[in-house]
């Protein structure tokens, strides 16, 4: 039995609240503009960076909205220091939210929760969603202008990681088989276990033949580094995602976070058909690493220094670092820096040695372990 219904929580499409919902999205006093979730200090420094490379590098106008918990999170003297330097820029503080009635009031809000509950209070009606720590190389103001969005009401970007075709172990209950129906084996372990569907309320063949167009398998359709999105068009979605989202204690046992939970919300709404995705694969930013530190050295082997410089310069490796996100016509468009993040807003952040075009699955696959 799905823990929705066993919740007693009102499915979204049979809520008296739908039509009040739409209503208000409706009224949004901002129709585009872009939504970072940015709380701490790691983030909001992340933060301060896509911001200055928005106004003064990409000369960007698109109002901006930074979702935070509480003063905790983000003092006054720092949100006032931004939207100064930044403006347009606005705080959407969660903790402030009013939160719907009829949903599930036992949630969990910890690590991916706050994005979904950000993107369900936003101020914009067509939002652009994005990681603090992922930067745009161009003004992303044309993608609202896409006839992508239009036709589809959602523009996705697609991920390196595959279920049932990676490389690592996310989910390692032996119990939990693939989400894309291929035989488990060492090295496919799974990352979307067949046991969240009943979770859920869906069946799985038709949610799976939808998915992977009856391929077998599939990228994950959203990479949860960037996500367009018409919340007046996806209404429904909308309150299918965060429903599913608050019951992320039992959810989140069998998928990853966010970026599986979009495709599902869309499956639940039966809008599965909809969820349109850049088909142009990501690309990846690579650096190179020296491996191992010099030796220290004896007087009698200070003739061998220069020879071995040279040896460990050849020992070294090149290290994965982020996506590189691509538009419909092959324009790089995001780099979302997943690892090595600018942690610290006082260093500069690392530069990337390479940069790769768009991969296919089982190329990158493999990248991102070197």
């Amino acid at each position: 039995m799905s823990f929705i219904l066993s919740a007693g929580v009102s499915k979204p499409g049979q809520s008296p609240h739908a039509s009040e919902r739409l209503q208000q999205l409706r009224s949004l006093p901002d129709k585009r503009g872009i939504l970072i979730s940015a709380g701490g200090r790691h983030h909001i420094g992340n933060a301060a960076v896509l911001l200055h490379v928005l106004r003064h590098h990409l000369n960007c106008s698109l109002p901006v909205e930074i979702a935070h918990r509480g003063e905790a999170e983000v003092d006054n003297v720092t949100r006032a220091s931004l939207a100064a330097a930044f403006s347009p820029l606005h705080w959407l503080d969660l903790e402030q939210q009013r939160y719907p009635q009829h949903h599930n009031k036992d949630f969990t809000m910890d690590r991916y929760e706050p994005k979904i509950y950000a993107l369900y209070h936003t101020r914009f009606q067509q939002v652009l969603m994005l990681d603090a720590d992922n930067l745009p190389l161009r003004d992303p103001s044309y993608l609202f202008q896409s006839p992508q969005l239009t036709q589809h009401g959602v523009m996705a970007w697609l991920d390196l990681w595959s279920p049932g075709l990676a490389s690592t172990t996310f989910v390692g209950w032996d119990s939990v088989y693939p989400l894309v129906g291929l035989n488990k084996g060492p090295y496919l372990p799974c990352l979307v276990g067949q046991r969240v569907y009943p979770l859920m309320g869906l069946v799985k063949g038709p949610y799976l033949e939808a998915l992977t167009g009856g391929q077998g398998h599939v990228r994950r359709v959203a990479e949860s580094g960037q996500l367009l999105l018409d919340r007046v068009a996806h209404a429904d979605v909308l309150e299918w995602l965060w429903l599913l989202t608050s019951f992320s204690r039992d959810l989140y046992k069998h998928i990853l976070g966010d970026k599986d939970t979009f495709g599902f919300a869309f499956a639940a709404a039966r809008k599965l058909h909809q969820l349109h995705a850049v088909p142009l694969p990501p690309g990846v930013a690579l650096r190179y690493e020296a491996s191992g530190q010099q030796q220290q050295q004896q007087p009698q082997q200070q003739q061998q220094q220069q020879q071995q410089q040279q040896q460990q310069q050849q020992q070294g490796k090149w290290r994965f670092n982020g996506m590189m996100q691509y538009d419909h016509l092959g324009d790089q468009v995001f780099f979302h820096r997943t690892f090595k993040k600018w942690n610290d807003v006082r260093s500069m952040p690392l530069i990337m040695d390479a940069v790769s075009g768009p991969l296919p699955n089982w190329c990158a696959t493999n990248i991102i372990t070197i």
